[in-house]
């Protein structure tokens, strides 16, 4: 398929779509051409790598504060420091996943739903996460 094709969002359909359209005819679902799909990619990558590097510098002052509380004039305890940690490395982890998707968009023009459903799960693990944070902060 050349640039000028669409392709179905839908994940049980997907199709392929010959021409420019903005609806399946396949499925009636919501469709985008390859370019825009490219064109999102690339701004999806931009959106990755921004959260990879900002969870790699969130480990970085975290591990700062946990260890060299001296130098830097600000202490984290053990626990909510694991805590930080551990969102960092959920953000990061996102962010790893989300510059793939994005890559393998660029590249094809396509979405990865394989991908998008791991993502899917991160975000539930955020939330869950959250929820645990606020339960354990009003226990406490």
């Amino acid at each position: 398929m050349d640039h000028d094709g669409s392709i179905c969002f839908s994940r049980e359909c997907g199709a392929a779509i010959d021409g420019i359209t903005t609806e399946c005819p396949v499925c009636g679902g919501p469709a985008a051409s390859m370019r825009e799909m490219r064109l999102r990619g690339y701004g999806l990558t931009i959106c990755g790598l921004t959260l990879i590097g900002s969870a790699a510098m969130g480990v970085w002052y975290v591990l700062g504060w946990m260890y060299w509380p001296e130098e830097n004039g600000i202490e984290v305890d053990a626990l909510p420091g694991m805590a930080l940690l551990a969102l960092a490395g959920l953000i990061g982890a996102f962010g790893i996943t989300g510059t793939r998707m994005a890559l393998h968009m660029v590249d094809t023009g396509r979405i990865d739903f394989a991908a998008r459903g791991f993502m899917m799960k991160l975000v539930s693990v955020f939330v869950a996460l959250g929820i645990a944070a606020e339960i354990v902060d009003a226990l406490l």
